[in-house]
């Protein structure tokens, strides 16, 4: 995958087959990359790169992505809403059952949503999303609680 975004580097394609969507990732250096045209269901108004994993930090050492943009309709009127997400690992080397299948050397990634109060300059907590690395395989879990979004790997493989 290339475009203008980020002409320079490779991502893996993904395809999420409960939506169709495709998914672009890439790793450099210990850090795990997602590109994004589009969040909670609305195009972006400008594709991003948000950082999902940094396996090089200790436990509790959050990041932070850049703010992105993105319209939204609020009571019928078009609104452009500023979001950022604040990251940490909040468990690491663990192993546990996902559908049947044990995974070990895992990483759990807390990402807090914030969204900036319309008109100030100020960013309120609107959600926590949990999300599950496997060494080696990638994302296994993920768990937004919010909107009823709940699952875990079926199967994969890696193609070396």
């Amino acid at each position: 995958f290339r475009d203008d975004f980020n002409k320079w580097e490779s991502y893996t394609t993904f395809l999420d087959n409960s939506n169709g969507e495709s998914k672009y990732y890439r790793k450099k250096d210990g850090v795990y990359y997602q590109y994004l045209t589009s969040a909670f269901g609305q195009t972006l108004d400008s594709p991003i790169e948000l950082t999902i994993l940094k396996d090089n930090v200790p436990l509790n050492t959050p990041w932070e992505s850049v703010p992105y943009k993105f319209q939204s309709s609020l009571s019928g009127v078009s609104t452009t809403i500023t979001a950022k997400l604040k990251s940490r690992i909040s468990r690491a080397h663990f192993s546990d059952v996902i559908n049947g299948v044990t995974y070990s050397d895992m990483i759990e990634v807390t990402s807090d949503l914030y969204v900036q109060d319309i008109g100030s300059t100020t960013f309120s907590l609107v959600d926590s999303i949990r999300t599950i690395f496997a060494r080696g395989i990638g994302i296994v879990f993920y768990q937004d609680p919010s909107v009823g979004i709940d699952w875990g790997i079926l199967n994969y493989t890696v193609n070396n």
